[in-house]
């Protein structure tokens, strides 16, 4: 027979909430971490089947069900942001990217610091955010948006190959995600 307490972390760890880190690159969560961010994601977790409980039921329609879903999503991030601190929430937060997972592997494969990967990926975040604002001006002449996206992807490409280095540059646009092609005017607001 286990304790109540014993039974909770016995659920914790075989549940999906569990496993949230597993996909996390370059966390080392604590024990307490773990523990509280898992307690979260459980409850997210309940909540969500309760939602999806509630649509099969046709008791909310599909778009209700998306707004509910992602407010509980923003409801855990913000409870994991306080529970772990900015910082460590942060570390998080990039670490389920999918860009950043793709430079850390890269950045093994040449036996490079992965602390770099965290640069770089500040430097990719920091581009895509300029040009993604560039993109919603409706105020920018076409062309001159287009020729503003080129000069984004250019000086991030220099400044990507001064941080990883040309070799590694190249190496890790065969594998980007496509975001090089996106900063130069792929997907440009029409």
């Amino acid at each position: 027979m286990l304790t109540p307490a014993e039974y909770e972390d016995y659920e914790l760890r075989t549940s999906g909430a569990g496993d949230w880190t597993s996909e996390i690159a370059g966390f080392e969560g604590t024990e307490d971490e773990w523990r509280s961010v898992a307690k979260l994601t459980k409850q997210r977790d309940d909540a969500v089947k309760e939602v999806n409980r509630q649509f099969h039921d046709k008791l909310i329609n599909q778009d209700a069900l998306k707004e509910a879903v992602k407010g509980l999503n923003a409801q855990l991030a913000s409870a994991r942001k306080e529970t772990l601190g900015p910082e460590r929430a942060a570390e998080v937060e990039r670490g389920s990217s999918g860009e950043y997972r793709q430079l850390r592997a890269v950045l093994q494969r040449y036996e490079m610091d992965s602390a770099l990967a965290a640069r770089a990926y500040e430097i990719q975040q920091t581009a895509m955010t300029h040009a993604n604002e560039l993109r919603k001006d409706q105020n920018v002449d076409p062309e001159i948006r287009r020729a503003a996206l080129e000069a984004i992807r250019q000086e991030t490409e220099r400044t990507l190959a001064e941080t990883l280095g040309p070799k590694v540059l190249a190496t890790y646009q065969k594998y980007d995600r496509g975001w090089f092609e996106k900063l130069g005017g792929a997907g440009d607001a029409k």
